[in-house]
């Protein structure tokens, strides 16, 4: 017995080296494993897969480094642990009120910049955020307040930062960027501020800031210039209305509802999803006079002292409410007539569907949607954030896909068990609190689910929608650390350390989207510089000319490879510039949804302006934009050889086309049949054809990938695809076209027949 008590003693008084060594041992594997890994083998999948695998191995040394840091320092310094302790203890209580609250406020910002530094100081242009600033220079003031934002934003407040900020600053990223950032530092220390009042110890705040604040995912709203960061905003304003209604609830001075009625008018102004504030302030009032009771019972006379002790945030929480109603009923009933969440769901081609939506609004894909969101979105990325995107990738999607629900069961059951635990050990107040975070997490992922609904097998979960619910869940984490340290202070502090370190240390090893998101923001960043620099100016210059200049609208491919989607319109619009422009395209070409400022036209090169041309073929600058390799949309289709002329093939992966001249606007549609080894992977096949341009590289490349359909025949895959070369600008704008040719990548065993153009 003896020796079991001495062996139990050993391992409680050692339990953080243990969980360190462990920690460091699994690190090094894993980081063992990364690096033997043969990278030539991500070749086929492109940049993205490139830049994660960088990210996994940089991440799982950072990794390695803080836990093996953290392993030594306890091993070699434990002893001193006290004494330190006992030292910040010291001089953090001999702080004034102010200086405290001055010094956490400090530890906030620094620690959250610390932990996404890259991502904050990196800058790029997301799709809303041209909407948004485009607004600010088409509409009037009052106008741009009432104006929705697609199906399900009303964001009143928003556009009036929105509009203020780049009144006064223009378009300086940095801005943005600091003032997205300090929004997202003032969380944690308006939480903490709450956390005082509800006497919860420097520890358990310490915990809350790291699980929270330190959370790699949250790079999706921190990387730089993606303005639409709402939802970071509605927990700051919701943090603030805790801590002003605690603090009112214990003493009942005015000033707090003050700071409580902005906040939560805040909240529901800046985004519509920030509606889940006003339940999820009520219920917090039910709690808080609840927890006055000892017990769990609620007689009948506490409903008439509950109302009596709380009128006026009651009364100022239902004007707001009906004020907010209001205002919502005029938007989606007037302003926008029936568009309120249209795009909900989603049919099997992609569009939104009313059906779809009312069978995902039923009982039993919902309550599937709520767990799966509570596992997926909120718990996994506790310790393996954005591990979803490589598992939902073809390559690994199939095996992953049938042990998935293990995952989620266990995951569940995980919690489960850990809830229990909490509410065995806790009193009938904490209970009480444990209850209301429970029913926050239940409302904001319950509205999620309703608006964004993902029955994937494997969903996948950001924060823009996670975060809101994940807040509630980091407040329960700290509030089970804090149960721990009350109820088993001898070890609890030697477990509770080592696991946040754990914890905050995988956060690195799974960063590498955020790695991917800096990467991204660097280049688009310099390419939206150089854009506004060369092309913009040279257009400027062509545009004195001869007014108006009519000239295509430049695909995003174009302007910036290796992340498309925003063609000249949008940075036209963004930046505001006042030329005498016109921008046309053909139907060939991907429609302009955002800007509405292009004209479709039959043809483009009937339309396009004759010193555009001109300068398509002596400027520099014009030819690299508009000559550039572009990534060509495609069909697949069922086969249909209509060629009319003899098809050359030779051996040296080059398709002749056609090599006489023709009029490109007479034959455009390039068809064919292509054959591959049945393996994953991605390939690429290119295009390239003598215009009236003088360029003669490749001009058009089509990607395939795991995504597109195919069919398995003799052991093959079988994909029947089709394009129209009008989408290509020299092919478009040229009189005479030769010398078509396609060429064949060398990978999988690539070989095409039955190919047609007409």
């Amino acid at each position: 017995m003896d020796n079991k008590n001495n062996l139990t003693g050993f391992i409680l008084r050692n339990i953080h080296l243990f969980i360190l060594s462990s920690a460091v041992m699994l690190s090094i594997c894993a980081l063992t494993i990364v690096t033997q890994f043969d990278t030539t083998r991500l070749n086929t999948f492109g940049p993205v897969a490139q830049i994660y695998f960088t990210g996994i191995k940089n991440g799982l040394i950072v990794a390695m480094v803080i836990l093996l840091m953290s392993f030594l320092s306890s091993l070699l310094l434990g002893k001193y642990f006290s004494k330190v302790q006992s030292y910040l203890r010291h001089f953090y209580t001999s702080l004034s009120n102010t200086k405290k609250n001055i010094l956490i406020l400090a530890i906030c910002i620094a620690f959250t910049f610390a932990s996404h530094a890259p991502n904050i100081m990196n800058g790029y242009f997301n799709m809303d955020d041209f909407e948004i600033i485009g607004i600010n220079h088409t509409t009037s003031f009052r106008e741009s307040l009432l104006i929705p934002h697609g199906n399900d934003h009303t964001m009143p407040l928003f556009m009036a930062e929105m509009r203020a900020i780049d009144s006064v600053f223009g378009l300086n990223q940095n801005v943005y960027n600091g003032f997205v950032f300090i929004l997202f530092a003032l969380i944690p220390f308006f939480t903490f501020l709450t956390f005082k009042r509800l006497r919860l110890g420097m520890l358990s705040f310490t915990v809350f800031l790291i699980i929270f604040s330190g959370a790699t995912g949250w790079a999706d709203i921190l990387t730089g210039f993606n303005i639409m960061s709402t939802y970071t905003q509605i927990i700051l304003f919701f943090s603030i209305a805790l801590w002003a209604y605690v603090a009112w609830a214990q003493t009942k001075e005015k000033k707090y509802m003050a700071f409580f009625t902005a906040s939560i008018i805040c909240a529901v102004t800046i985004d519509l999803p920030g509606i889940w504030v006003l339940p999820a302030i009520f219920f917090l009032m039910i709690c808080t006079y609840w927890m006055k009771n000892e017990t769990f019972k609620i007689k009948k006379t506490d409903v008439g002292n509950f109302l009596k002790e709380n009128k006026t945030p009651l009364l100022l929480t239902s004007g707001i409410t009906i004020a907010f109603a209001i205002f919502f009923i005029y938007t989606f009933t007037v302003i926008q007539p029936n568009t309120f969440l249209s795009s909900s769901g989603y049919g099997t081609e992609g569009f939104p569907s009313l059906e779809n939506r009312d069978a995902d609004w039923k009982l039993a894909p919902l309550t599937a949607n709520f767990l799966s969101f509570f596992t997926s979105g909120i718990s996994i990325p506790l310790f393996a954030p954005n591990i979803v995107k490589i598992l939902t990738h073809p390559v690994v999607r199939d095996s992953a896909k049938s042990l998935w629900p293990i995952v989620e069961i266990i995951i569940l059951a995980v919690n489960a068990i850990l809830f229990w635990l909490a509410f065995r050990y806790a009193e009938n107040r904490e209970r009480k609190f444990i209850i209301f975070l429970m029913v926050g997490m239940f409302i904001t992922i319950s509205m999620v689910i309703l608006a964004r609904p993902n029955h994937e097998a494997i969903p996948d979960f950001d924060y823009r929608y996670t975060g809101m619910p994940f807040y509630f869940y980091s407040i329960c984490l700290t509030l089970f650390a804090s149960l721990l340290l009350k109820t088993k202070k001898d070890y609890a502090v030697k477990i509770i350390i080592p696991i946040v370190i754990v914890i905050f240390s995988a956060q690195q090893a799974f960063s590498f989207h955020a790695v991917r998101l800096t990467e991204e923001a660097k280049l688009r960043k310099e390419a939206i510089i150089n854009l506004d620099k060369n092309l913009l100016s040279e257009l400027s210059i062509l545009s004195k000319q001869g007014a108006p200049l009519l000239i295509p609208n430049l695909s995003g491919e174009n302007i910036f490879e290796p992340m498309p989607g925003f063609s000249l319109a949008n940075y036209l619009v963004f930046f505001n510039k006042k030329m005498p422009i016109q921008l046309i395209q053909n139907s060939e070409m991907a429609q302009d949804s955002k800007t509405h400022i292009v004209t479709t036209v039959s043809s483009l090169r009937a339309s396009t302006s004759k010193e555009f041309k001109e300068a398509l073929k002596k400027s520099l600058v014009i030819r690299s934009y508009y000559n550039s390799l572009s990534l060509m949309r495609y069909e697949t289709v069922v086969v249909q050889d209509t060629s009319t002329q003899s098809i050359t093939l030779n051996e040296n992966k080059e398709i002749v086309i056609q090599k006489k001249e023709f009029d490109p606007e007479k034959k455009n549609t390039l068809g064919f049949s292509l054959y591959t080894d049945d393996t994953k992977g991605n390939l690429v096949l290119s295009l390239s054809f003598k215009n009236d341009f003088g360029i003669e590289e490749k001009l058009g490349k089509i990607r395939v990938d795991d995504y597109t359909p195919y069919i398995v025949k003799d052991g093959k895959r079988l994909y029947h695809i089709e394009t129209n070369l009008l989408q290509l600008y020299t092919y478009s704008l040229s009189e005479k076209i030769s010398n078509l040719t396609l060429y064949i990548p060398e990978t999988k065993k690539t070989f095409v027949e039955e190919v047609y153009f007409r």
